[in-house]
């Protein structure tokens, strides 16, 4: 779902996004956030952050893909 909202939020193009979701596999209960500029657009600010896992020492997994590769 983080993937539509950066499609978006970002105004990605297909191609853009699809390179990044291959890139980089969310992590389960990972944070991504954004701030607003001066101008009102929205700025990625961080992507899949686990840091709040790894201070309590849980795992941090991944859902694969529904398609395989």
């Amino acid at each position: 779902m983080i993937m539509v909202f950066r499609y978006v939020l970002e105004e990605l193009t297909e191609q853009e996004l699809l390179a990044v979701d291959k890139e980089e596999q969310v992590a389960n209960a990972s944070l991504t956030r954004y701030e607003r500029d001066g101008s009102g657009s929205f700025r990625l600010v961080a992507f899949n952050e686990v840091d709040h896992l790894v201070a309590e020492s849980e795992a941090v997994t991944e859902e694969p893909d529904a398609a395989p590769q």
